[in-house]
């Protein structure tokens, strides 16, 4: 003899992320009875899960029937459940903070045959604690200066902490210049206490510090040609590395910035020839004209040449000379035998021609 009927059962899943706000999700189970002998019953389950909402995704499920009898299995339906909904949330976990403990229970709402409300039933409580993931960046406001003349030039560098806890990241540099060797060049990471933008005896630093998540941390980086500046030459490149790492157990992430310094170096060089004043041979009495071709070969500017000529005893300094080429001033001086000649600043790639006349006694 057949009957029909219905029994539905209805689970509700509600999860509360920190910083990712709540999901609610749904079971609903509906069995349906309808014309099947006493001992050979058909049963046609159906199941719909729906309405699993974030803030920001909607989710819609539905599976076809694929199971007959009568028995239905509560428990591997609400395991399942859960599951899913543990999937949907872990991709909203990013940027939770570290130490943060995620608790969730899951709860079933269902009615018997006759479409009475059964009493709810609920799973155990799931627990966990966010792991912490290191992150950095660092980066430099300039990561690539001149060094005008042998000095020094300083780089503004910041790291970033972009993991989801507090960090101390070490700070390590390491020095290289072209054409080769490490001697001649130093670089100090510091942090400027007082502000007046240069490095100051112990400020030198190795570590941030403490940094929460999102924090940042400014330091500079001195670069500098001394204590040997004789090693220093025109367009020699230095390059460092500095790099920032995580201090977290197990993680070895860090970052780089290339900081990179061209050396701007004045290269002079002279170049002296000599003639007869009216030609003629160079016998006591004649005069002789020296010109002095000045020339800066070398990428950095200099502010001040100066030009001197210490004259042979056999010769005596006959009051003409001349200045001319790149030059804006010119000024002559004479010490005894020695004349001189002051031309002022000489860029890079210009020169000066500095002609004078001395008599052979």
């Amino acid at each position: 003899m057949g009957h029909q009927g219905q029994d539905s059962t209805q689970y509700e899943q509600r999860i509360v992320l920190p910083g990712c706000g709540e999901m609610t999700g749904k079971v609903q189970i509906k069995i349906e009875l309808s014309h099947f002998a006493e001992k050979e019953q058909d049963m046609k389950l159906k199941k719909t899960m729906s309405m699993m909402k974030t803030k920001n995704q909607t989710t819609n499920l539905h599976s076809k029937p694929t199971q007959k009898g009568v028995t239905m299995n509560i428990k591997r339906l609400l395991v399942a459940m859960i599951a899913m909904l543990f999937a949907v949330s872990a991709t909203f976990a990013a940027g939770t903070s570290a130490g943060t403990v995620i608790t969730n229970i899951a709860y079933g709402n269902y009615t018997d045959v006759n479409d009475f409300a059964m009493p709810q039933v609920q799973s155990e409580e799931t627990t966990t604690t966010v792991a912490q993931a290191a992150g950095v960046v660092i980066s430099a406001t300039e990561n690539a200066l001149s060094m005008t003349g042998v000095g020094s030039v300083y780089y503004t560098v910041t790291v970033t902490n972009n993991g989801n806890g507090t960090d101390n990241f070490v700070l390590t540099d390491v020095v290289t210049y072209v054409p080769g060797g490490d001697s001649e060049y130093t670089a100090t990471m510091f942090v400027d206490a007082n502000g007046n933008g240069s490095y100051d005896g112990g400020e030198a630093i190795t570590e941030t510090g403490s940094l929460v998540a999102d924090g940042t941390f400014t330091f500079m980086v001195w670069v500098d040609a001394n204590p040997n500046p004789s090693g220093a030459s025109d367009l020699d490149v230095i390059t460092v590395d500095v790099t920032a790492t995580t201090s977290v157990p197990g993680s070895t992430v860090a970052d780089s910035e290339t900081l990179t310094t061209t050396v701007n170096i004045p290269f002079i060089t002279l170049s002296k020839s000599v003639s007869v004043v009216g030609g003629g041979q160079p016998v006591p009495g004649a005069t002789l004209e020296y010109t002095i071709v000045v020339t800066n070969a070398g990428s950095g500017n200099s502010p001040s040449v100066t030009v001197n000529d210490p004259l042979a005893a056999a010769l005596t300094y006959a009051n003409v000379y001349a200045v001319t080429g790149d030059v804006t001033s010119a000024a002559f001086s004479q010490e005894g035998n020695i004349i001189y000649f002051a031309l002022g600043a000489l860029g890079a790639g210009q020169s000066a021609t500095v002609t004078f006349q001395a008599t052979i006694n």
